[in-house]
């Protein structure tokens, strides 16, 4: 009898732990002109209430909202663990809104769920706090974009909050003095304004890999030209040069439809214009493929999967769980992108271990870059050559774990292979030069 009961309070502990919350949310888009017919809520949230994260709409199982009561004023009711989580709410399917920077975390709105009901604040769409009553002042507002040093376009646009995130023809931007910096001038709704400028090439729209731009509108103005897909101004870039995008898989189960690179690089960007990376035959589970480069900066990352249009809808896009990766910069939509500024027109390779920040090279590069490591695999002893200089010798988990270290050494050290488990690591080679890295198996 005594089993009996601790079974059922283990029971008992267990749905505790797993006991779930009424979290209402509600978002008012009395402002929006015009008004909305469909408004949805994404976030990390989704899949925790029974439906999909980060669903913009056009998905399967989206969260959409309702307005009962026909005052505009949108609400949704979902059931969550105890947990904190980021969202967006959406005018209409793919119509992100942008959440002021006072009132955000990764560009994104939280709530925190601790084993009691919630019902958060009633916002304005893009705004921190309710809606205002009464006549919104508007301004007239000169947007500037320098595509100077921009690759492949046609013609350049805005979207954001100005316009629903809709852009297209009334939105293209003039360059009526060939100087290469595109404007236009527009009537904006006074507070916060969040906003993007788009290429278009080949019939394609591909949007600026940055975060969200944001200006408070307070006054007629014209805003500072900065480079198309960065936040200063433009500065020369380098001649075409060949880019090998390279990701060490041996860490996952490499999807059947093929391992991707997708970026804002391509036309069309990110999933619909992926790029698929071969194998490495020599290097079994790494992938790698190589291309000339024009942009000067690029946001870029891997995928697990085929995610263009007919591809594989399971497909694991590199979303650095659990980490705040120094190698790239929020999305805006609760992930992160990698991003590279080629620093000259020679050849470079961007080799990282899958959701990681940890660098890899080939063995062939680990080389040319003035290092050497024989033998590899290795069974016994393996030898690291690296000439003159004081350096840094690491060796990682494939996650990035450092299981060893040595400092200020020069010449040539030995690694013993008994004092690792058989499997694929990293080593790790650091001067005041840079780093180089590549796989070290032992056996």
């Amino acid at each position: 009898m005594n089993k009996i009961y601790a079974l059922a309070g283990l029971l008992f502990a267990g749905s505790a732990a797993v006991a779930q919350n009424p979290v209402t949310f509600s978002v008012d888009m009395n402002t929006q002109n015009p008004l909305p017919t469909t408004v949805v809520l994404a976030g990390s949230l989704g899949a925790a209430a029974g439906f999909s994260n980060w669903n913009d709409g056009s998905g399967p199982n989206p969260i959409l909202m309702t307005d009962a009561n026909a005052d505009n004023v949108w609400e949704v009711t979902l059931t969550l663990p105890d947990g904190s989580y980021e969202y967006k709410f959406l005018n209409g399917i793919g119509g992100w809104e942008s959440v002021p920077g006072s009132c955000a975390t990764n560009g994104n709105r939280t709530v925190t769920v601790a084993g009691a009901a919630v019902t958060q604040p009633t916002v304005c769409l893009n705004s921190c706090t309710t809606c205002p009553t009464g006549t919104i002042p508007t301004y007239n507002v000169t947007f500037n974009v320098d595509m100077g040093t921009t690759c492949d376009f046609d013609s350049v646009d805005i979207a954001g909050t100005i316009n629903g995130w809709s852009g297209g023809n009334a939105y293209i931007m003039d360059d009526m003095d060939g100087d290469g910096v595109y404007s236009i001038t527009l009537p904006v709704d006074s507070g916060d304004a969040e906003f993007k400028f788009r290429r278009y090439y080949q019939g394609n729209v591909n949007w600026e890999g940055i975060a969200n731009r944001m200006m408070l509108i307070d006054m007629d103005m014209s805003i500072p030209a900065t480079c198309f897909n960065e936040t200063v101004a433009c500065t020369p870039i380098p001649a075409p040069g060949t880019i090998t995008f390279r990701v060490d898989m041996t860490n996952e189960a490499p999807d059947a439809t093929g391992v991707f690179v997708i970026g804002d690089f391509t036309s069309p960007s990110w999933q619909a214009g992926a790029i698929e990376l071969m194998p490495d035959m020599a290097n079994p589970g790494f992938y790698e493929a190589s291309m000339v480069m024009c942009p000067g900066t690029f946001f870029y990352k891997f995928v697990n999967g085929d995610p263009r249009p007919g591809g594989n809808p399971a497909f694991v896009e590199e979303g650095f769980p659990g980490q705040t990766p120094a190698c790239a910069q929020p999305n805006g939509l609760g992930g992160w992108n990698r991003v590279y500024t080629r620093p000259d027109d020679m050849p470079h390779t961007l080799g990282y271990v899958f959701n990681t920040c940890t660098e890899i090279l080939s063995s062939e590069e680990f080389v040319l870059n003035g290092f050497n490591l024989y033998p590899n695999p290795v069974t016994s002893v393996s030898t690291v050559e690296l000439g003159q200089g004081s350096y840094s010798v690491r060796v990682l988990d494939l996650s990035g774990r450092v299981l060893s270290q040595i400092d200020n050494a020069s010449g040539s050290i030995s690694i013993n292979a008994a004092d690792y488990s058989a499997g694929i690591y990293v080593m790790s080679v650091s001067s005041e030069r840079g780093t180089a890295s590549t796989r070290f198996v032992v056996r």
